[in-house]
């Protein structure tokens, strides 16, 4: 009865999370599929309609969210009944790393956790995305910012979340460092293992030069593996071309053969004069729905 017992507990351990890695072992998640995810625009909530188009049913849908704006509870009647997760890119634009650190900021934090916590459903938040870079306010080489910065003021907000079980922690770099410099790569803004749920990597193809799926994502993948965290492709796409329905078919052959990449997540956006769109033409289409798990 103890060895059936033990045994139950060690299944139920395995379907909710995940196995730790040892020695450098690959991560396996306890699901028996991929997770795949879409951005659908902002403002924009109409997410059967890419399901329709897809042919299935995501696992999560992305938004952004502001720093003074309350928790964006409108996804719960989309996505509560089927248990889908909501990804939030939380976007501290205006509200400073020295700021965060010392408390300023607290009673808003606090309010949008209460706001995560009512919610109820599944949620992965994403602080300080790509943070690698240098085109936001709260990026490491930015202004007076730094990685120590960044680092404890991701400590503080994550702490201020506690109780709010419902939540998830991504680590979200971008899939190159810019500038590539000593001081400004992924480990320098690790917060540590305790913090963090999920890494993940923001890779796109601009096409100007284009760029296969491996040259966005193979270096950057191999280089978070030694954080032994699960990884999704966080935020991909590829601009439309002659070429990107094979783009998308290297995206499904890659995910099969990459046990520690448990999800990835397509920016379908067209705006600015790129059009990322999974409808761009019939034989992208064709192709995404076909590397649906």
């Amino acid at each position: 009865m103890r060895l059936a017992t033990l045994f139950l507990i060690l299944i139920i351990a395995g379907i909710a999370g995940f196995m730790t890695p040892q020695n450098g072992s690959l991560i396996t998640r306890g699901l028996t599929h991929m997770e795949w995810g879409i951005y659908i625009g902002r403002g924009s909530n109409d997410l059967a309609s890419i399901e329709s188009q897809a042919g299935k049913q995501a696992n999560i849908e992305t938004t952004f969210s502001g720093w003074g704006d309350s928790f964006p509870s409108n996804f719960a009647s989309a996505l509560c009944p089927g248990n889908q997760t909501l990804w939030i890119y939380w976007e501290n634009y205006g509200y400073s790393l020295d700021g965060i650190i010392a408390g300023a900021y607290d009673p808003y934090i606090k309010s949008y956790a209460q706001g995560a916590v009512n919610y109820q459903c599944p949620v992965i938040i994403s602080l300080f995305h790509e943070m690698n870079g240098n085109w936001d306010d709260w990026d490491g080489t930015v202004g007076n910012n730094s990685p120590v910065k960044i680092i404890a003021a991701w400590r503080h907000v994550h702490d201020l979340f506690e109780g709010a079980s419902n939540v998830k922690w991504a680590w979200v770099v971008n899939n190159g460092s810019v500038p590539d410099v000593p001081g400004n790569q992924f480990s320098d803004y690790w917060p540590g293992s305790a913090y963090v749920d999920y890494v993940g990597i923001d890779g796109f193809n601009f096409g100007n030069p284009w760029q296969t799926f491996a040259q966005v994502f193979d270096a950057a993948v191999a280089r978070v593996q030694t954080f032994g965290k699960p990884i999704y492709l966080s935020s991909l796409a590829s601009v439309a071309g002659s070429q990107k329905a094979q783009w998308i078919t290297d995206l499904g052959t890659y995910i099969k053969t990459s046990p520690n990449v448990v999800g990835w997540i397509w920016f379908n956006e067209n705006g600015g004069g790129t059009n990322w769109l999974i409808t761009s033409d019939a034989a992208s289409l064709a192709a995404f729905k076909a590397i649906i798990p």
